[in-house]
Protein backbone atom coordinates (compact mmCIF):
# COMPACT_ATOMS: atom_id res chain seq x y z
CA UNK A 1 0.00 0.00 0.00
CA UNK A 2 1.21 3.39 -0.87
CA UNK A 3 1.62 5.71 2.49
CA UNK A 4 2.56 9.30 2.54
CA UNK A 5 3.47 10.49 5.88
CA UNK A 6 3.79 14.21 6.61
CA UNK A 7 5.17 16.36 9.66
CA UNK A 8 7.39 19.39 10.62
CA UNK A 9 8.80 16.65 13.00
CA UNK A 10 11.05 15.37 11.09
CA UNK A 11 12.07 12.33 13.53
CA UNK A 12 8.46 11.81 13.82
CA UNK A 13 7.71 11.63 10.41
CA UNK A 14 11.22 9.16 9.73
CA UNK A 15 10.40 7.18 12.98
CA UNK A 16 6.87 6.04 11.33
CA UNK A 17 7.17 5.71 7.97
CA UNK A 18 10.69 3.40 9.20
CA UNK A 19 8.10 1.31 11.15
CA UNK A 20 5.56 1.42 8.04
CA UNK A 21 8.24 0.24 5.54
CA UNK A 22 9.10 -2.62 7.64
CA UNK A 23 5.70 -3.49 7.54
CA UNK A 24 5.80 -3.81 3.35
CA UNK A 25 4.27 -0.44 2.76
CA UNK A 26 5.84 1.69 0.13
CA UNK A 27 6.20 5.19 1.91
CA UNK A 28 7.29 8.91 1.17
CA UNK A 29 7.65 11.39 3.51
CA UNK A 30 6.76 14.85 3.18
CA UNK A 31 8.30 17.67 6.09
CA UNK A 32 5.53 20.75 4.91
CA UNK A 33 1.99 20.93 4.07
CA UNK A 34 2.76 22.44 0.58
CA UNK A 35 5.31 19.59 -0.09
CA UNK A 36 2.50 17.37 0.99
CA UNK A 37 0.33 18.28 -1.49
CA UNK A 38 2.82 18.06 -4.17
CA UNK A 39 3.90 14.56 -3.35
CA UNK A 40 0.50 13.47 -3.13
CA UNK A 41 -0.57 14.56 -6.26
CA UNK A 42 2.81 12.80 -7.78
CA UNK A 43 2.59 9.57 -5.59
CA UNK A 44 -1.38 9.55 -5.36
CA UNK A 45 -1.06 7.52 -1.72
CA UNK A 46 -3.78 5.44 -0.31
CA UNK A 47 -3.19 6.70 2.93
CA UNK A 48 -2.09 9.61 4.21
CA UNK A 49 -0.67 10.26 7.79
CA UNK A 50 -0.92 13.98 8.20
CA UNK A 51 -0.21 16.19 11.23
CA UNK A 52 -2.42 19.52 11.14
CA UNK A 53 -0.09 21.71 13.32
CA UNK A 54 2.55 22.95 10.74
CA UNK A 55 4.27 26.09 9.99
CA UNK A 56 3.42 27.70 6.75
CA UNK A 57 0.09 25.82 5.22
CA UNK A 58 -0.86 23.76 8.37
CA UNK A 59 -2.29 20.21 7.63
CA UNK A 60 -6.17 21.15 7.88
CA UNK A 61 -5.26 23.60 4.49
CA UNK A 62 -3.51 21.25 3.20
CA UNK A 63 -6.22 17.83 3.81
CA UNK A 64 -8.35 20.44 1.93
CA UNK A 65 -6.43 20.97 -0.77
CA UNK A 66 -5.72 17.34 -1.58
CA UNK A 67 -9.35 16.75 -0.98
CA UNK A 68 -10.15 18.64 -4.35
CA UNK A 69 -7.18 17.58 -5.92
CA UNK A 70 -7.82 13.48 -5.54
CA UNK A 71 -11.26 13.78 -4.69
CA UNK A 72 -12.54 10.19 -2.74
CA UNK A 73 -9.03 8.82 -3.94
CA UNK A 74 -7.02 7.88 -0.46
CA UNK A 75 -7.66 7.94 3.32
CA UNK A 76 -6.35 11.04 5.19
CA UNK A 77 -5.72 10.49 8.91
CA UNK A 78 -4.93 13.15 11.49
CA UNK A 79 -1.83 12.22 13.55
CA UNK A 80 -1.43 14.66 16.10
CA UNK A 81 -1.45 16.81 19.33
CA UNK A 82 -4.34 18.18 19.26
CA UNK A 83 -7.83 16.15 20.79
CA UNK A 84 -10.36 18.66 21.70
CA UNK A 85 -13.91 18.28 20.62
CA UNK A 86 -13.29 21.91 18.38
CA UNK A 87 -9.99 19.88 17.19
CA UNK A 88 -11.76 16.76 16.04
CA UNK A 89 -14.62 18.95 14.39
CA UNK A 90 -11.80 21.19 12.71
CA UNK A 91 -10.27 17.93 11.17
CA UNK A 92 -13.48 16.56 10.05
CA UNK A 93 -15.12 19.65 8.52
CA UNK A 94 -11.40 19.89 6.94
CA UNK A 95 -11.57 16.18 5.03
CA UNK A 96 -9.46 14.18 7.46
CA UNK A 97 -10.92 10.48 8.07
CA UNK A 98 -9.65 9.75 11.15
CA UNK A 99 -8.15 11.60 14.25
CA UNK A 100 -5.29 9.83 16.25
CA UNK A 101 -3.90 11.38 18.66
CA UNK A 102 0.08 11.61 19.13
CA UNK A 103 1.77 9.25 20.88
CA UNK A 104 -0.03 7.10 18.18
CA UNK A 105 -2.05 3.93 19.14
CA UNK A 106 -0.19 1.19 17.02
CA UNK A 107 -3.39 -1.05 17.38
CA UNK A 108 -5.42 2.07 16.30
CA UNK A 109 -3.08 2.59 13.27
CA UNK A 110 -2.99 -1.37 12.13
CA UNK A 111 -7.05 -1.10 12.20
CA UNK A 112 -7.18 1.67 9.72
CA UNK A 113 -4.48 0.47 7.64
CA UNK A 114 -6.67 -3.01 7.27
CA UNK A 115 -9.39 -0.74 6.12
CA UNK A 116 -7.67 1.33 4.08
CA UNK A 117 -5.93 -1.76 2.23
CA UNK A 118 -9.64 -3.74 2.29
CA UNK A 119 -10.79 -1.16 0.06
CA UNK A 120 -8.01 -0.90 -2.30
CA UNK A 121 -7.25 -4.18 -2.90
CA UNK A 122 -11.28 -5.36 -2.71
CA UNK A 123 -9.76 -8.57 -0.23
CA UNK A 124 -9.51 -9.06 3.66
CA UNK A 125 -5.34 -8.33 4.32
CA UNK A 126 -5.81 -10.75 7.31
CA UNK A 127 -6.87 -14.05 5.20
CA UNK A 128 -5.58 -12.08 1.18
CA UNK A 129 -2.38 -14.34 2.04
CA UNK A 130 -4.20 -17.48 2.85
CA UNK A 131 -6.42 -18.17 -0.59
CA UNK A 132 -5.39 -21.29 -2.75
Amino acid sequence: MRILVVDDNQDGARSLAGILALKGHVIRVAFSGSLAVKEAVMFKPDLVLMDIGMSGMDGLESCRIMRKALPGSMCIVAITGYDSPEDRQRTAMAGYDEHLVKPVDFEKLDAIIRMVMERVTGRDPDTAGNAR
